[in-house]
């Protein structure tokens, strides 16, 4: 890479990384704002849900095509739509206000058209990240990406009580125009082909087979790869046990332990803490050498914590020993996510060929978030009906067990042959030791 490439590239990690973090603390602070404003203005905890329900479904509906879109079209034209779309879906909702035209359609209606946008978007810039920057530091990008979300979820609630508490709701739309006016200017100067290989040809030759054909040519890709499937298989069912979390911190943290709402507010921001320390971390330290081991590890640990959380279930720990035991644990519990999300991402992309990386994420994606919903409501059920201690403990188990089956010896040697063959070489060497 010569010197100018390598400034290009500079120039898209560091506006590319502004952009997310402008972006998610709009995004943020217009979710906190418009939740609190739904349950004000309806009191109802169904629509809250029916809300949650518009973000979620065309996520579920829609990712198939955001990754074809994403493989065959240009990335710079669907990430500047989807941010226009953003746009002019909350100026909607701000020209309404100005009329006392809102109504619960209308802030669901919004939902929809920001939930399709946000999905474009993430979908084209995580198959993109390779596109604009130098592959040394696509680590570095993921890292920093995973932080600005983090940071955004922590600024988001703080911003948004404090404008909940002295503004009406224009304020949290004006603060969303102007993040993401920003963040379209910034995304307007990327350059997305600092970094590609596909051919223009490539391309035209795949728009002509239509969806259906292309997504079974990304099947097809897939279905050769064991080690693909197998990290595809563990992703998705991480992504499902970790609903038993989402449910089981609220119902075992207040319900059971009687901590209260400020300590499990300090609770889930140590969550966030915890990953934005890890990806900063990850940000500035050289890629792992072999990071399909480090996620196995990493995974295993994740499984063993779902059971940490339910021992003051067993015995009975003071407050003042429960609350920083909580804060350590949820601290804990978001560093091995982004040590386990970060570097796995990273080589993950790397062994999926450009041609195919949007159709692979936005299927991945497609399957995560049907499963989410589902699995929120079906531990609801289990903590309702059975004992917490034994929901988690079956589930730490099963974890576990899928994880060293997914993740099993004969898949890591197909990723990291070099680490077995070392392993063995010193195995060797310590039995002669032993022998002579």
């Amino acid at each position: 890479m010569n010197d100018q490439t390598y400034k290009r590239a500079t120039y898209n990690l560091i506006t590319f990384v502004t952009s997310k973090i402008i972006s998610n603390m709009g995004w943020s602070t217009y979710s906190f704002g418009i939740s609190l404003y739904v349950l004000t203005i309806t009191g109802s905890a169904t629509n809250f849900a029916i809300n949650f329900l518009c973000s979620s479904v065309p996520r579920i509906i829609l990712s198939p095509y955001a990754g074809y879109a994403a493989d065959l079209y240009s990335k710079k034209l669907i990430i500047v739509l989807s941010q226009l779309l953003s746009l002019l879906s909350v100026l909607g909702l701000l020209t309404a206000s100005f009329f006392d035209q809102i109504t619960i359609t209308f802030i669901y209606l919004t939902t929809i058209l920001l939930s399709i946008a946000s999905l474009f978007n993430s979908v084209t810039f995580t198959s993109s990240v390779m596109n604009l920057i130098d592959e040394k530091r696509t680590q570095k990008a993921f890292a920093l990406s995973d932080a600005s979300k983090n940071i955004g979820s922590i600024l988001g609630p703080v911003i948004g009580g404090i404008l909940y508490a002295y503004f009406p709701l224009n304020a949290f739309l004006i603060l969303f125009i102007i993040c993401y006016t920003i963040a379209l200017i910034l995304d307007l100067s990327l350059d997305f082909h600092v970094n590609s290989n596909v051919e223009k040809k490539t391309k035209q030759d795949s728009q002509k087979k239509g969806f259906i054909s292309n997504f079974i040519d990304s099947f097809h890709y897939v279905k050769k790869n064991v080690l693909l499937i197998s990290l595809a298989s563990t992703s998705i069912f991480i992504s499902f046990f970790f609903t038993s979390i989402q449910v089981g911190m609220p119902f075992i943290l207040v319900n059971e332990l009687q901590l209260s709402s400020y300590q499990y507010g300090i609770v889930q921001s140590s969550f966030s803490v915890g990953m934005i320390l890890t990806a900063l971390y990850l940000s500035i330290r050289k890629e792992f050498e072999y990071p399909f081991i480090l996620a196995k590890k990493t995974i295993l640990l994740l499984s063993i914590q779902f059971t940490v959380m339910i021992i003051p279930l067993f015995y009975t720990f003071p407050n003042p020993i429960l609350f920083p035991y909580y804060i350590i644990w949820s601290f804990l519990l978001g560093g091995l996510i982004s040590l386990m999300n970060t570097p796995t991402a990273v080589k993950l992309l790397k062994m999926i060929s450009e041609n195919y990386r949007g159709r692979i994420i936005g299927t991945v994606e497609t399957i995560s978030s049907a499963l989410v919903p589902f699995g929120i409501f079906l531990y609801g059920l289990l903590f309702d009906l059975l004992n917490p201690k034994w929901v988690m403990i079956v589930t730490s188990i099963l974890s576990f067990t899928f994880t060293l089956y997914l993740l099993r010896k004969t898949v890591l040697m197909k990723a990291h042959p070099e680490y077995f063959a070392k392993k063995g070489k010193f195995i060797k060497e310590v039995e002669k030791n032993l022998e002579g």
